[in-house]
């Protein structure tokens, strides 16, 4: 299943580096879970997934750069697809923060999130 494929392919890519750039593509996304892609794949990932990989890398930490890529706003009639991207950025930026010793004051589920000094 999905973790076991990102169990494998974070220890691929973190193995030897000391960071990675990050392109997360939405295409990859079912339709069903994201209306705001161009080109979503028939029985791609569900957003419960994208969330799982997106904190399987928060967790291992070490992306240096990240972008979202393929998600577009003019189909996103009820925003939903935007908000899993922010969502998904926000985890992979909480794995960055983490990774600098820093502490987050609210729960990822929540926007507004800050660090603690």
């Amino acid at each position: 299943g999905v973790d076991d494929v990102m169990d494998e392919t974070v220890s691929k890519v973190w193995d030897g580096t000391d960071g990675q750039y990050l392109s997360f593509n939405f295409n990859v996304m079912d339709s069903s879970s994201a209306p705001g892609v161009t080109a979503t794949e028939p029985g791609g990932l569900e957003a419960r997934e994208i969330m799982r990989v997106a904190s399987k890398i928060s967790a291992r930490g070490g992306v240096s750069v990240i972008d979202v890529t393929e998600l577009c706003p003019m189909f996103d009639v009820s925003g939903s697809t935007s908000r899993m991207a922010v969502c998904v950025v926000m985890r992979i930026m909480a794995g960055i923060a983490l990774k600098h010793g820093k502490t987050l004051d609210e729960s990822l589920r929540r926007p507004g999130w800050k660090f603690k000094d």
